[in-house]
């Protein structure tokens, strides 16, 4: 995945991903090769080039609006690590839970290959891991185990981007992102950008703004009363959407947030907005918070 078309030789970047993510470095070739750039680094006062998926630590810092118009989940992930510079502190940092259901969502984008790959079934083990519902950790290691020998012996190369990285894995690495609590699934929407042609490589931001919303403002409250409206309909009818992925029910549920009394404009609109919906949506997120 490229940020850029070209780099200028020396400019300081921030690697994106991979074991060294967060370290800065500098570009010893300003042409990227197969969506990664030779950046020069220094480890234990050694200097080592190898290919990493960069961003630019100079440019203009990340606000609301660059935010709600950005395209680049990347750019949009460093934002939230605090790699990408920024106006303000956020007010709406990005879960683990979240992180690993917007995993999740972008997966679902690239099904066919899951599918193909065999995998297809990793995806409701971690949905339910990461929401907290009893785990099955003899299954987990199972399809970590699996995810390993689909990436074979390029796991290495895959991991920490260097050289030509094949879509399994691309694939692969986005699977174990999501797998690994630790990881928080950061790796994941980058991956699959470069799974998805290029008119749908803005669905990974898409995403991430239905997960974590304006992180430059606070949430709305959810008042209590509107969850026990009409004998307690938009509670019952949340968590009908939410279990069984009715999201393009969404309006309805707006409509019903109004009729109860909600006023609020943000959670209108993102309910009635004609976008993806997923596990982890900010608006579905508050309203079983209060439930």
């Amino acid at each position: 995945m490229t940020n850029r078309s070209s780099f200028v030789p020396g400019e300081q970047v921030t690697v994106l991903d991979g074991t060294f993510a967060g370290m800065q470095g500098r570009i010893r070739d300003p042409v990227p090769q197969d969506g990664l750039v030779p950046v020069e680094i220094v480890i234990f006062g050694r200097s080592i080039s190898l290919r990493f998926d960069a961003w630019p630590v100079r440019g203009d810092p990340m606000n609301e609006a660059a935010w709600l118009a950005s395209c680049s989940s990347a750019k949009m992930l460093s934002c939230l690590r605090g790699l990408e510079p920024r106006l303000v502190d956020l007010d709406r940092p990005l879960s683990h839970r979240q992180g690993r259901l917007l995993a999740c969502a972008c997966l679902r984008l690239v099904e066919p290959l899951l599918v193909e790959a065999g995998v297809q079934e990793i995806l409701p083990l971690i949905e339910t891991h990461a929401d907290g519902q009893p785990g099955q950790p003899r299954l987990l290691e199972a399809s970590r185990e699996k995810v390993v020998g689909l990436l074979g012996d390029g796991h290495w190369t895959a991991r920490y981007a260097i050289g030509e990285v094949p879509a399994r894995h691309h694939l692969g690495i986005a699977l174990l992102s999501a797998l690994d609590p630790q990881e928080n699934g950061w790796l994941a929407p980058p991956r699959v950008v470069e799974l998805l042609p290029p008119e749908q490589r803005g669905l990974p931001a898409l995403l991430l703004r239905d997960v974590i919303g304006n992180p430059f403002r606070g949430p709305p409250a959810i008042d209590p009363a509107w969850l026990t409206w009409n004998a307690g309909f938009i509670a019952q009818f949340a968590r009908t959407i939410y279990q069984e992925r009715r999201f393009d029910d969404l309006p309805i549920l707006g409509d019903a947030l109004e009729e109860a009394g909600c006023a609020d404009r943000d959670i209108l609109d993102h309910c009635r907005a004609d976008r993806l919906h997923v596990r982890g949506c900010w608006v579905m997120d508050l309203i079983r918070s209060v439930d």
